[in-house]
């Protein structure tokens, strides 16, 4: 049995009447809460940690083989979802596509230049349909919550001066993100992400490739160009781009989407 880490957190309901009232500036708007579970992840299981797990899991390959194989499965199925395939990978699950596009007033005035994204769903396979029945909870604080009591306990307990910036158990814990390109005239990184961050906090790193070229893959083998990142330690990637097969890549318009998948 897993054990989930879950914090409370109270969430407003009638969004979209609360954003109407602050466009008319109705101060008697009143929002309706209600409190929610907020999962709270324990840790940052990268590929190369998967890869050895899976190795020591009653495996006879090695941790290397079990790395390629994962990694030339992502390209795989990368190729297949481009061709449009729907890819059925047992008790993982089927993925397939859907696409998110910008309407045309009329039916002759849409063309492929109308979508915008494309988006990858994954349908949980049995084995993962019944993670809540084998699942056991612990409500937790968050990290917000935690890091606030930490400071009123330093506030209302007094501490020896020489002491306070020394003690491991009191120092908060940060680690350095650092993004770039692996070359900068074929793509660029949003590097004001760039600093310090506090030991599990959850940083949005983005690749743009520039015109003519496509984002290929980060220096660790993710290949996904916008990525959210968990701070477990210091982490170093670089973003790597490749020639776009077909011409000059153009970044998809702007706009509202609407999905229109099946």
């Amino acid at each position: 049995m897993g054990k989930i880490s879950y914090s409370i957190t109270e969430r407003v309901c009638n969004v979209a009447e609360m954003i109407v009232a602050k466009q008319k500036n109705d101060e008697k708007f009143v929002p309706q809460t209600k409190f929610y579970a907020s999962a709270q992840q324990t840790d940052y299981m990268t590929l190369d940690r998967f890869a050895e797990h899976i190795s020591q899991h009653h495996s006879k390959y090695g941790k290397g083989d079990v790395y390629c194989v994962l990694i030339e499965m992502v390209s795989c199925l990368r190729e297949q979802l481009l061709l449009g395939n729907k890819v059925s990978l047992g008790d993982l699950g089927d993925f397939f596509i859907t696409l998110s596009c910008k309407g045309a007033e009329y039916y002759n005035e849409f063309s492929a230049q109308n979508i915008t994204k494309i988006n990858v769903v994954w349908e949980q396979g049995e084995t993962f349909k019944t993670l809540r029945k084998d699942a056991n909870f612990e409500l937790v604080e968050t990290r917000k919550a935690s890091a606030e009591t930490l400071k009123k306990m330093r506030e209302a307990y007094p501490v020896r001066p020489e002491l306070d910036s020394e003690d491991p158990e009191d120092a908060t814990i940060m680690h350095t993100l650092n993004i770039s390109s692996e070359n900068a005239a074929q793509g660029s990184v949003n590097t004001a992400v760039n600093k310090d961050y506090e030991k599990g906090s959850s940083v949005e790193i983005k690749a743009t490739p520039a015109s003519g070229y496509e984002f290929d893959q980060w220096s660790d083998g993710n290949k996904n160009a916008t990525r959210t990142v968990i701070m477990t330690e210091d982490l170093t990637l670089v973003a790597k781009f490749k020639s776009a097969s077909g011409g000059t890549v153009t970044p998809p318009a702007g706009g509202d989407d609407d999905d229109m998948g099946d």
